[in-house]
C-alpha cells in the first residue's frame, strides 16, 4: 500500500490505514472460516 502512495501522492494516510485495517479484518475472518460441503457443491455446480 505504501507503493501506491509512492505512485500517487494524493493517497491519504487515512485511506492506507483503512485498507490495512480491512485487510487485517479479512485475514481474521478467513482464519476462522470453516469449510462446508454444500459450499463445495455449489462451486462445482457453478463451474
Amino acid at each position: 500500500m505504501m507503493a501506491l502512495k509512492k505512485h500517487n501522492p494524493g493517497v491519504r494516510e487515512e485511506e492506507i490505514q483503512l485498507l490495512q485495517d480491512q485487510g487485517m479484518a479479512l485475514h481474521q475472518h478467513l482464519q476462522s472460516a470453516r469449510l462446508r460441503l454444500d459450499a463445495i457443491r455449489m462451486i462445482v455446480t457453478l463451474a
